[in-house]
Protein backbone atom coordinates (compact mmCIF):
# COMPACT_ATOMS: atom_id res chain seq x y z
CA UNK A 1 0.00 0.00 0.00
CA UNK A 2 0.90 3.39 -0.08
CA UNK A 3 0.73 6.88 1.31
CA UNK A 4 0.83 9.95 -1.08
CA UNK A 5 3.36 13.37 -0.14
CA UNK A 6 4.03 16.36 -0.88
CA UNK A 7 5.91 19.39 0.70
CA UNK A 8 3.83 22.50 0.90
CA UNK A 9 6.09 24.20 -1.94
CA UNK A 10 5.98 21.38 -4.25
CA UNK A 11 3.61 20.74 -7.05
CA UNK A 12 3.96 17.21 -7.65
CA UNK A 13 3.10 14.41 -4.88
CA UNK A 14 6.01 11.43 -4.18
CA UNK A 15 4.72 8.22 -2.63
CA UNK A 16 5.65 5.91 0.74
CA UNK A 17 5.13 2.59 0.14
CA UNK A 18 4.33 0.06 3.35
CA UNK A 19 2.97 -3.28 4.39
CA UNK A 20 -0.74 -3.16 5.71
CA UNK A 21 -3.63 -1.09 5.59
CA UNK A 22 -1.91 2.20 7.22
CA UNK A 23 1.31 3.80 8.82
CA UNK A 24 2.07 5.75 11.64
CA UNK A 25 3.09 9.06 11.45
CA UNK A 26 6.23 8.60 12.81
CA UNK A 27 6.75 5.77 10.43
CA UNK A 28 6.21 8.05 6.97
CA UNK A 29 8.09 10.62 8.40
CA UNK A 30 11.11 8.38 9.25
CA UNK A 31 10.45 7.45 5.11
CA UNK A 32 10.39 10.57 3.94
CA UNK A 33 13.75 11.99 5.55
CA UNK A 34 15.36 8.85 4.56
CA UNK A 35 13.62 9.41 1.09
CA UNK A 36 14.49 12.90 0.63
CA UNK A 37 18.22 12.83 2.50
CA UNK A 38 17.19 14.92 5.22
CA UNK A 39 17.68 12.95 8.42
CA UNK A 40 21.24 14.58 8.87
CA UNK A 41 19.85 17.29 10.90
CA UNK A 42 17.99 17.59 13.74
CA UNK A 43 16.90 20.88 14.72
CA UNK A 44 13.26 20.37 12.62
CA UNK A 45 10.40 18.25 12.49
CA UNK A 46 8.10 17.29 9.72
CA UNK A 47 4.24 18.16 10.33
CA UNK A 48 2.19 16.05 8.64
CA UNK A 49 -1.20 17.34 7.36
CA UNK A 50 -4.40 15.71 5.22
CA UNK A 51 -4.86 17.19 2.43
CA UNK A 52 -8.47 16.78 2.10
CA UNK A 53 -9.34 17.25 5.37
CA UNK A 54 -6.61 19.35 6.19
CA UNK A 55 -6.41 17.82 9.82
CA UNK A 56 -2.90 18.00 11.29
CA UNK A 57 -1.42 15.20 12.71
CA UNK A 58 -0.14 15.54 15.96
CA UNK A 59 0.87 12.16 17.93
CA UNK A 60 3.50 10.46 16.61
CA UNK A 61 1.27 7.44 16.64
CA UNK A 62 -1.41 8.46 14.68
CA UNK A 63 -2.18 6.29 11.88
CA UNK A 64 -3.07 7.76 8.37
CA UNK A 65 -5.06 5.18 6.14
CA UNK A 66 -3.38 3.65 2.84
CA UNK A 67 -3.75 5.69 -0.36
CA UNK A 68 -3.89 8.98 1.53
CA UNK A 69 -2.31 12.30 0.41
CA UNK A 70 -0.71 13.95 3.13
CA UNK A 71 0.74 17.64 3.19
CA UNK A 72 4.76 18.11 4.28
CA UNK A 73 5.72 21.17 6.67
CA UNK A 74 9.24 22.00 7.92
CA UNK A 75 8.90 23.14 10.98
CA UNK A 76 11.01 23.86 13.98
CA UNK A 77 12.42 21.72 16.44
CA UNK A 78 10.44 22.53 19.91
CA UNK A 79 13.32 21.20 22.35
CA UNK A 80 16.11 22.84 19.81
CA UNK A 81 18.71 25.15 21.62
CA UNK A 82 18.49 29.01 20.26
CA UNK A 83 21.20 30.14 18.10
CA UNK A 84 23.33 32.73 19.15
CA UNK A 85 22.02 35.10 17.40
CA UNK A 86 18.58 34.11 18.05
CA UNK A 87 19.27 35.49 21.69
CA UNK A 88 17.58 38.59 23.51
CA UNK A 89 20.87 39.32 25.36
CA UNK A 90 22.19 42.98 24.19
CA UNK A 91 25.76 42.62 25.23
CA UNK A 92 26.17 39.48 23.15
CA UNK A 93 24.97 41.76 19.77
CA UNK A 94 27.09 44.83 21.20
CA UNK A 95 30.40 43.15 22.01
CA UNK A 96 31.68 42.78 18.65
CA UNK A 97 30.13 45.84 17.33
CA UNK A 98 31.74 47.70 20.07
CA UNK A 99 35.05 45.96 19.21
CA UNK A 100 34.82 46.42 15.24
CA UNK A 101 34.66 50.53 15.79
CA UNK A 102 37.27 50.17 18.36
CA UNK A 103 39.32 48.44 15.31
CA UNK A 104 37.75 51.21 12.55
CA UNK A 105 39.02 54.62 15.36
CA UNK A 106 42.17 52.72 15.48
CA UNK A 107 42.86 52.52 12.02
CA UNK A 108 41.87 55.87 11.15
CA UNK A 109 44.24 57.60 13.75
CA UNK A 110 46.88 55.19 12.41
CA UNK A 111 46.31 56.30 8.87
CA UNK A 112 46.69 59.79 9.95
Amino acid sequence: MSVHYKFKSSLDYDTVTFDGLHISVGDLKKSIMQQKKIGKVFDFDLQITNAQTKEVYAEEDSLIPKNASVIVSRVPNGNSAKKSWDRNDASSTLMPMVAVCKTIVFLLNFTF
